[in-house]
């Protein structure tokens, strides 16, 4: 059995095959921009690969699900199912990203992750029911709470982007930008891409505009070094937050390039270890370890690794 995975960003996709012995092929990476829907770069990939004949096509999609329907948050691309079952001549599934993200947990080896936080022993695939959650930073922000057991993970999902800031993120922003906190209400607005961005410009309104890319590779200067510590402190903030609000013990995983670029840089990692690391005051016995999630195939992995009812 041939299964096209697809994992579909706001501003990339990845697409690969997958097979029955559990194998993923080449995973093809095309920008959105190029492309005037999801049909059409399905179209691609498939003339890429030399039309294969796959049976089945799980799509992990970066917005919400709704039943078997669903839409991008940060594009106007739309997807159902159904439609693309009958578009393709293939069964559909479709799924939030972060949802695939948790169902590819127990198959993740250690060398996939980055170890944010010290453990106290190497990540267990095989240690009763755990509580774990999916915290994905790229174009917008979202998390996935996951229960681990040894029959595989069932993800949930959730909206945490659009939510407001925790009420201690927004002081410590508040005490940096007396003026511009107010500008960044939600997890999203702070916690993403363009919050990055839009947090550093706020804060050297002196310096042309930078785009997030622009600010990492300016990462050695020392302006960027204290943005980069201040930001790992807030996003800290936010973490020990969702902590106490999801109790994951079995670990936070990071995921999207946003957070991969920070948990991959010395001064932002340090610094959100410094914060994150403390116990809670109220609840002390409330840990979790950190990891960041370096394979870029992951959600693939993911979506190959569903069951199709």
């Amino acid at each position: 059995m041939t299964r096209i995975v697809a994992d579909v960003g706001g501003t990339n996709c990845r697409l690969a095959l997958s097979f029955a012995d559990g194998t993923i092929g080449t995973s093809r990476r095309f920008a959105n921009d190029d492309y005037a829907s999801f049909d059409t770069l399905v179209e691609a990939f498939l003339t890429q690969e030399g039309h294969p004949k796959a049976s089945e096509m799980v799509v992990a999609i970066a917005g919400p699900v709704a039943g078997q329907s669903g839409r991008l948050t940060n594009r106007d691309w739309h997807f159902d199912s159904k439609a693309l079952g009958t578009r393709f001549s293939l069964r559909t599934h479709l799924m939030n990203d972060l949802g695939a993200l948790g169902h590819a947990l127990p198959h993740l080896s250690d060398a996939s992750l980055l170890h944010v936080t010290e453990t106290d022993a190497p990540k267990s695939k095989h240690s009763g029911p755990q509580q774990a959650l999916v915290v994905g930073i790229g174009t917008g922000f979202n998390v996935s709470p996951v229960l681990i057991t040894d029959q595989g993970a069932s993800p949930l999902g959730a909206e945490a982007g659009h939510v407001s800031l925790p009420l201690e993120v927004f002081q410590a922003l508040q005490a940096q930008l007396p003026e511009g906190a107010a500008g960044f209400p939600t997890v999203e607005d702070c916690f993403s891409g363009r919050g990055f961005a839009a947090l550093y410009n706020r804060l050297q309104p002196s310096s042309p505009a930078l785009k997030g890319q622009e600010i990492m590779a300016l990462q050695d200067l020392p302006q960027v070094q204290e943005f980069l510590t201040f930001y790992g402190e807030l996003l800290a903030r936010l973490c020990r937050n969702l902590r106490l609000a999801y109790l994951p013990a079995g670990g936070i995983y990071f995921a999207g390039t946003v957070a991969r670029s920070l948990m991959e840089n010395t001064t932002a990692r340090d610094s959100f270890v410094r914060t994150y690391t403390p116990p809670d005051k109220t609840c002390p016995n409330v840990q979790a370890p950190v990891f960041c999630i370096a394979e870029d195939a992951a959600a693939l992995r993911g979506c190959a690794s569903v069951t199709l009812g």
